[in-house]
């Protein structure tokens, strides 16, 4: 199922929207998240099955990966992963003249008005 199949804009996302606006009135705003959480799990769950398990974990490992960060006292894994962020990745399609690639102190004292000290 696609975001613009009939499939989805016919009967998935209507009956999504339906589902969580009754349990938000019914239940309350956790339940009407809980009914959107899983259906976005049956969606991706009608695209490849497998998939849900790697969301399963990814959502499992940020709420505890979080948690422990906003918790009092961070565990030292959480200051090395905070203290090495991943790497940048280029834009392929944008090239800088040859040797100019880490040169932003004279890209920018080029412009008007910016001096680098």
């Amino acid at each position: 199922m696609l975001f613009n199949s009939h499939t989805f804009l016919l009967a998935f996302l209507p009956a999504m929207l339906l589902l969580y606006v009754f349990a938000d009135h019914r239940w309350g705003r956790r339940q009407g998240i809980l009914v959107l959480v899983l259906g976005s799990l049956f969606f991706y769950g009608w695209w490849r099955a497998p998939n849900v398990l790697l969301i399963l974990f990814s959502i499992v490992f940020n709420f505890f990966l979080g948690r422990r960060l906003a918790g009092p006292a961070p565990w030292a894994g959480a200051r090395l992963l905070m203290a090495f962020p991943p790497p940048r990745i280029q834009n392929p399609c944008r090239r800088e003249p040859p040797g100019k690639e880490h040169d932003l102190p004279s890209r920018l004292s080029a412009q008007k008005g910016f001096a680098i000290y």
